[in-house]
C-alpha cells in the first residue's frame, strides 16, 4: 500500500516560505502553527489508537473464550464484576488501579496496557514518517491509510493470540484476506500471496503439520496480499532470521529445548508491521 503524494503539504510549505520571505515574523508564526497542528493531530491519532487497542483486547480475550466481542459488557475475569466506564479508560485505568481489579484486587494481565499502548504508538507511527522533517498527517489520511490501520489491527490481534496460546484464528485472518483481495488488483500482490501462502503450505505438507500450522499458511497469504512482491521475500527471510535468533537466545538461557516450538506467527506479524511502517 503506497501512501498518496503529499501535494497539499508541499503547497502549504510553499505559502509559508513566501510569507517568511515577505514578512519573517508572520511567516515564522505560520510555520510554528502549522507544525504544531501536525503534531497535535499525531497525538490525537495516538489517543485513537489507545481506544482501538482497548477494543482489540476485548476481541483477543473473547475469541479465546469463545464469546462474541460485540455482546455483553466487560467484566473482571476473576470476580465477574461488571466494570464501570471509569475502569475501562485505556492505559489510565490500569495505572490508577495499579494493575489490580478494584473489587477483588486480582492482578490485571499486562496484555491490556501493552496492547493499548502499542496500538497507539503504531497508529501514530503509521500515520506519518515521524522522524522526517517534511511530513503532513492529514495529507496522508486516505482510504489506503484506513486500510493500513485495519491490517495493522489484524496483525496485532494475531501476534497476541499466537504468542499467548499458539493460535492463529481464521475468523481474524480471513476477513483481512477477503478485503485485501477486493482491493488488490496488482498481479504482484497476487503472486506474493501465492509465495507467502505456498512457502508455508509446502512446509506443512513436508512435515505433516509438525513445523507449521494451517494458520501460518493463511497468514503467509495475507502478508503477501498487503506487502506485495518482492517485499514478501524480505518478510519471509526476516521472519526466519529473527525466529532463529530468538530461538538460539532462549536455548542459551535454558528457556527452550531443541524440540520446543516457537510461535512463528508472532515473528511474521512483527516483520509485517515493520515493513508497513518503513515503506
Amino acid at each position: 500500500m503506497l501512501p498518496p503524494q503529499d501535494f497539499s503539504h508541499q503547497f502549504v510549505l510553499s505559502l509559508i516560505e513566501i510569507s517568511i520571505t515577505k514578512n519573517p515574523p508572520h511567516g515564522g508564526f505560520l510555520f510554528v502553527v502549522y507544525y504544531t497542528s501536525q503534531y497535535m493531530t499525531l497525538f490525537l491519532i495516538f489517543i485513537l489508537g489507545l481506544c482501538i487497542g482497548s477494543f482489540l483486547n476485548v476481541i483477543i480475550i473473547r475469541l479465546h473464550d469463545g464469546a462474541s466481542p460485540l455482546k455483553g459488557r466487560s467484566m473482571c475475569p476473576q470476580c465477574k464484576h461488571t466494570l464501570a466506564w471509569y475502569e475501562l479508560i485505556p492505559l489510565a485505568s490500569f495505572i490508577i488501579q495499579q494493575g489490580r481489579c478494584r473489587h477483588c484486587q486480582a492482578h490485571i494481565s499486562w496484555q491490556y496496557p501493552f496492547v493499548e499502548f502499542g496500538t497507539g504508538v503504531l497508529f501514530a507511527m503509521l500515520s506519518s514518517p515521524i522522524f522526517s522533517y517534511q511530513f503532513s498527517v492529514l495529507s496522508n489520511f486516505s482510504i489506503t491509510q484506513l486500510l493500513n490501520y485495519l491490517f495493522l489491527c489484524i496483525l496485532i490481534v494475531t501476534f497476541v493470540t499466537d504468542l499467548r496460546w499458539n493460535l492463529i484464528y481464521d475468523a481474524v485472518v480471513w476477513p483481512g484476506i477477503v478485503l485485501a483481495l477486493l482491493i488488490t488488483l496488482s498481479p504482484y500482490h497476487l503472486l506474493a500471496a501465492l509465495v507467502g501462502g505456498g512457502a508455508f503450505a509446502l512446509q506443512y505438507i513436508l512435515s505433516r503439520g509438525a513445523w507449521v500450522g494451517s494458520g501460518d499458511i493463511l497468514l503467509g497469504a495475507f502478508l503477501g496480499l498487503i506487502l506485495g512482491f518482492p517485499a514478501i521475500l524480505a518478510a519471509l527471510f526476516l521472519t526466519y532470521i529473527s525466529g532463529s535468533l530468538v530461538a538460539l537466545l532462549l536455548m542459551s538461557l535454558g528457556g527452550k529445548k531443541t524440540k520446543d516450538t516457537l510461535p512463528l506467527g508472532c515473528f511474521m506479524c512483527a516483520v509485517a508491521i515493520l515493513l508497513l511502517l518503513i515503506r
